[in-house]
């Protein structure tokens, strides 16, 4: 009996520390299209990133006259608890001019 409620009590708490806090996990996704190759390829590295913007789970990323977007979806792993393995889907520039 000792032992069956020391199993719970691990269950119990590896699903409450699953998730990390919003700040966390938006710092995380942040990070990772700041590390992005493709980012960096697509916008150049000529230019400084002006802004990033979350739109639901696409940011805007703007550097010089272009701006991108960057859709960020979790591919759910399984026996693992939390949001799973982030996937970033980084589309094509648009530039403007002024």
């Amino acid at each position: 009996m000792k032992k069956m409620l020391m199993l719970l009590g691990v269950l119990v708490s590896t699903q409450a520390f699953g998730e990390v806090p919003p700040f966390y996990h938006s710092a995380k996704e942040v990070r990772a299209i700041l590390d992005s190759k493709q980012v960096v390829k697509k916008l150049g590295i000529m230019s400084g990133i002006h802004s990033i913007v979350r739109n639901m789970n696409v940011y805007e990323v703007s550097a010089g006259a272009c701006m991108l977007a960057v859709e960020v979806t979790y591919i759910a792993v399984p026996g693992l608890l939390g949001p799973g393995k982030m996937e970033l889907k980084v589309g094509d520039p648009f530039c403007y001019f002024e």
